[in-house]
């Protein structure tokens, strides 16, 4: 799922990039070394036509995310007790641009809504996928889920 986290971060050039793991198919893996990954795959892979969603934060209200996603998980474990963005301790009052699924990004329990600037462009985060695939590819890079 880090992958797919990666390319929706960097497609939209934000500080950090929340998904659902459950919207990550992991039946759709193993793909074998070697085989080309068509559009197809990508489907089984991302099977829903959710959105791209970008917002500005705080610090505080990326806790809150953190937080609740910690707290509401099975199968999440946590170490550690400091937060970092690219390495970079989280500050509290600090702004930073957050990108995430509409799926996501809609549900109340999380702050998304109360940020601001909010921008939906309606891109599908398949086509993100996609266009991130598409890139490694060209630059002859093998794609590792």
């Amino acid at each position: 799922v880090t992958w797919a986290a990666d390319a929706l971060k960097a497609h939209t050039n934000a500080d950090v990039a929340f998904i659902n793991s459950g919207g990550i198919r992991g039946d759709a893996f193993p793909i074998a070394k070697g085989t080309e990954v068509t559009v197809g795959h990508l489907y089984k892979i991302m099977p829903f036509d959710n959105t791209v969603k970008t917002v500005t934060l705080t610090g505080t209200q990326i806790l809150v995310i953190l937080n609740f996603s910690l707290s509401s998980s099975s199968n999440l474990v946590a170490k550690g007790s400091s937060v970092t963005i690219d390495g970079v301790p989280l500050v509290d009052t600090r702004t930073y641009r957050v990108a995430s699924i509409d799926y996501v990004f809609d549900q109340k329990q999380y702050p998304f809504l109360d940020g601001t600037n909010i921008e939906a462009d309606g891109l599908l985060f398949r086509d993100v996928l996609i266009k991130a695939i598409e890139k490694l590819t060209q630059q002859n890079q093998e794609w590792i889920p």
